[in-house]
């Protein structure tokens, strides 16, 4: 049975909910033997792109190069990059080191021995960022010396990504589904809310919070929503907006509201409006929820619309105020991730082919094949926009525009 409670008592789950959520194998071991500082071996390293050897592409980073020369079978980075100050790249070098790399020349600003890998991207906000590790800590560190401020343990690893709501407190949601909110100066817990365990494996690209007028809301594997007071972490109510056979239906992708309406999408193939005020009642624009005949793998907002990628290989605009389907393109294999611009909407696949798309059309401006799969949500930074494959091999591309932006709320 889910609850809520005020706590500091944090309970380990131990493995059982690691082989749930499909963790890839360690391959530290086998790539860098001891716990070496690669300061004292190699950076990474990036090469730029001749302009007629491959239309559109700046350059490639290589992250890891030993990782990318041996390629060992199953790995996967979840985490990503992360930029921050519009100079530095942040994120793990292998399995045991965090590293700061200044943009381009690619040189280690500060390098963090690591106990765990990162299971969710490091966020940065200004001169702090923070850390979730597989193990349950969360670490904040100085973005410019890579100093750790402070140290907190949660009953299992961040899966999805950490929002800072105010300017004193993280939300952080755990495999567990424990939400946690966090004191940014001290971390310390504030006030924990249990939504209960997911039944089996859940999705990874399940949706992050969304904070509105003081409410958090936030999907759940089990297809629901559930929404939380966001000061005391009282839960306000819990709403599933179709029953569904399906074995998968969490929440997936982003969320927003319009006025007093919630869209949410579900790897079920559901696209729906939930009234925030009355959650029994139908939404407005939503008296009948859009139900795809793939599985929604992913979705985001940009300028009033709404773009859902699917399995089975489409992106479709939509008009999230009357659930009105604008257009639909076929860029290829099974959408990864959709990530909208200024003017471009690029998409991802599980074959590791990337495309820029039309926002208006959907036309195809442009598409590439990588390495491998994309897996990690990618990094914009000086006018340029960088995919990370699983081998953390990072792809740059010039953005026509501007750059591609967090969901808005309308």
């Amino acid at each position: 049975m889910s609850s809520c409670f005020s706590s500091v008592t944090i309970k380990k789950f131990g493995n059982f909910l690691l082989i749930l959520a499909g963790l890839s194998l360690s391959h530290s071991d086998l790539l860098y033997g001891n716990s070496k500082n690669p300061a004292q071996t190699i950076n990474p390293t990036l090469s730029i792109t001749k302009e007629e050897a491959r239309p559109w592409r700046t350059g490639i980073i290589k992250f890891s190069p030993e990782l990318d020369r041996i390629k060992p079978p199953g790995l996967a980075d979840f985490a990503g990059i992360t930029e921050a100050s519009g100079k530095l790249l942040i994120g793990p070098y292998n399995e045991e080191w965090i590293g700061a790399f200044r943009y381009p020349e690619m040189k280690a600003e500060w390098w963090m021995p690591t106990k765990s890998t990162l299971t969710v991207p490091p966020a940065v906000f200004g001169n702090w960022g923070v850390l979730g590790f597989r193990n349950g800590d969360l670490i904040k560190f100085n973005v410019r010396s890579g100093k750790t401020e402070w140290t907190a343990s949660l009953d299992t690893f961040p899966a999805r990504e950490i929002r800072k709501i105010s300017d004193h407190k993280l939300i952080v949601v755990t495999a567990s589904q424990s939400v946690y909110a966090i004191d940014y100066e001290s971390g310390a817990t504030l006030w924990i809310c249990d939504q209960g365990a997911p039944e089996g494996v859940a999705i990874r690209t399940m949706s992050p919070p969304l904070l509105h007028r003081e409410v958090l809301y936030l999907g759940l594997a089990s297809g629901e929503v559930s929404a939380i007071n966001s000061r005391t972490g009282e839960k306000l109510w819990v709403h599933n907006p179709v029953y569904s056979a399906q074995r998968f239906k969490d929440v997936v992708g982003e969320m927003t509201i319009i006025g007093n309406t919630l869209i949410v999408s579900r790897y079920d193939g559901l696209v729906t409006g939930i009234n925030t005020e009355k959650p029994s009642v139908p939404a407005n624009g939503w008296s009948k929820p859009m139900l795809f005949s793939s599985s929604v793998t992913t979705s985001t907002f940009r300028h009033g619309r709404m773009y859902v990628g699917t399995q089975n290989g489409y992106v479709h605009a939509i008009n999230p105020q009357n659930a009105k389907e604008i257009w639909t393109a076929q860029p290829g294999s099974s959408v990864t991730m959709v990530i909208a611009g200024d003017s471009e909407v690029y998409t991802t696949g599980s074959d590791g082919q990337i495309s820029a798309l039309d926002g208006k059309s959907g036309r195809t401006i442009w598409h590439d094949h990588v390495g491998g799969s994309v897996v990690a949500r990618p990094v914009y930074i000086q006018k340029d926009i960088y995919f990370p494959s699983s081998l953390r091999v990072l792809y740059g591309y010039r953005v026509l525009t501007t750059a591609p932006a967090v969901p808005e709320i309308l």
